[in-house]
């Protein structure tokens, strides 16, 4: 299944993965970062740079702070949910 814009926040999977193939450390990549071990597991390959700071929840949240210093904490909410949401309908439909 490599297109995974069918999901919910299989846009947010398929551009962390790429962003941090690239080395590049951005919301999406963060996000994918907090889920590694769940993506992992639905075999997903998560590149690690060891550049990035942990725990990666605490810089995902200052990065969102940095563009949204007022809405942080719902944005930072609506990308875990978000995350949650793609590694349980992903989860369903390869195990169908």
């Amino acid at each position: 299944m490599s297109d995974l814009s069918a999901f919910p926040g299989g846009d947010l999977v398929s551009k962390g993965l790429a962003d941090l193939e690239r080395h590049e450390v951005t919301e999406e990549a963060l996000l994918v970062l907090i889920a590694k071990s769940r993506l992992r597991a639905l075999g997903f390959l998560v590149h690690v740079p060891s550049h990035v700071a942990q725990p990666y929840e605490h810089a995902l949240y200052e990065v969102i702070e940095k563009r949204s210093p007022l809405g942080a904490h719902a944005a930072y909410n609506a990308l875990i949910q978000r995350i949650v949401s793609f590694a349980s309908a992903y989860c369903q439909v390869r195990d169908s």
